[in-house]
């Protein structure tokens, strides 16, 4: 099924850079959310431990092992990991509740801008976006079922004694993560553009990403392409912009002015931790975008 990018993109581009606040809320969405090519080459570091695990056929016992060394040790209960414990459960809560929200909010609101040609306030983006917080967590739980119960079978013992090469379980396993990163994707809009269950949006979603294959992996290429000339640009400009301040604090280390020395790092640091939050605020928002759009047209496309 033919859609036409270029348009798409570029009218992807017009609704973020006239809209701040999905700026604001890609940068929370892009905690937890994967790009699906991404979420490929961040598994490569796990997938290389995994062959170690499969070789020594070990990882439900060191599993076990650790947890009752765990609850054995007498330190795990003290007042001071237990606070540790509990705060850092809170905070990741806290994201957790914030990144799955910003999703949300960010689906409607390019949707909106996109049909209605109206802006959402943020008051009322975010009560709407409170409705659909439990569906997308427990779809992100059945996600993560999939994924880590296939992984969890490849552990068992008996699977090796077949005549299939260890290569054969990863490739098997890279491509039910890519499939199912892309129909968690479709899944989610499902659930917030057109009131889909979970168990419904994961199976229209499946449908979805199977009829428009080859759409959708030209899409996420196009992404990824542009993900890197970005990176590839702000790399420049960071590493261009910065040799004001390398001489700045060259200077004040020549002349013993620590103060200024640790002001201008500090100050600098700051700078760049801005910076980088505000582009990959800004491409998250675009990709969710570009997907919103082409999830619309393509979906028009089935109905009609």
């Amino acid at each position: 099924m033919s859609v036409k990018l270029k348009p798409l993109l570029k009218n992807s581009w017009n609704i973020v850079w006239h809209n701040p606040l999905l700026w604001l809320f890609g940068f929370f969405a892009a905690l937890f959310a994967n790009n699906e090519i991404n979420v490929i080459i961040a598994n490569f570091n796990r997938i290389n431990n995994w062959i170690d695990q499969l070789i020594t056929l070990k990882v439900i016992k060191t599993q076990f092992n650790t947890i009752f060394t765990g609850i054995q040790s007498q330190e795990f209960f003290t007042a001071t990991a237990l606070y540790n414990i509990s705060l850092g459960l809170i905070i990741f809560l806290f994201f957790l509740y914030l990144s799955i929200t910003s999703q949300i909010a960010l689906v409607l609101s390019v949707k909106k801008i996109h049909t209605v040609k109206t802006r959402l306030t943020l008051t009322n983006i975010w009560k709407k976006s409170k409705t659909f917080f439990w569906p997308i967590l427990g779809l992100y739980f059945l996600v993560l079922v999939i994924t880590y119960g296939f992984l969890y079978l490849l552990s068992f013992p008996f699977l090796y004694t077949l005549p299939i090469p260890i290569i054969t379980y990863i490739i098997i396993f890279l491509i039910l993560v890519f499939c199912v990163t892309f129909i968690s994707r479709f899944a989610i809009f499902y659930i917030i553009l057109k009131n889909n269950r979970i168990i419904n949006s994961f199976k229209n979603a499946s449908l979805f990403f199977f009829k428009n294959f080859s759409i959708v992996i030209k899409t996420s290429v196009i992404l990824f392409i542009i993900l890197i000339v970005v990176g590839l640009g702000v790399l420049l400009v960071s590493i261009g912009a910065s040799f004001p301040f390398l001489t700045l604090m060259s200077l004040f280390l020549y002349i013993k002015f620590m103060f200024g020395f640790w002001f201008t790092l500090i100050a600098w640091t700051f700078i760049l931790l801005i910076f980088f939050a505000v582009i990959s605020s800004i491409f998250s928002s675009f990709q969710t975008s570009v997907w919103i759009l082409l999830f619309s047209k393509l979906s028009k496309k089935l109905s009609s």
